[in-house]
């Protein structure tokens, strides 16, 4: 996940890497975390798995500010 983090900051126009973990998954929602991503958006009954709906957590982490701070 960290080389992936840094090869994408070294592409042009790319500012920032969006991902999603189910909200049970709580190992996982840490180590994005501790990368520092965070948390935007929660999406309930998005998953149907073996016939039970999960909900999942929209995070993001910023690569780079653009030209306007934002």
């Amino acid at each position: 996940m960290t080389q992936m983090l840094g090869f994408a900051s070294t592409m042009p126009g790319i500012r920032q890497v969006n991902l999603c973990v189910n909200t049970r998954n709580d190992a996982a929602r840490r180590l994005y975390e501790s990368l520092g991503f965070v948390a935007w958006g929660h999406e309930r009954g998005s998953m149907l798995v073996d016939g039970e709906l999960h909900d999942e957590l929209h995070m993001c982490r910023l690569l780079r500010e653009t030209e306007t701070g934002h």
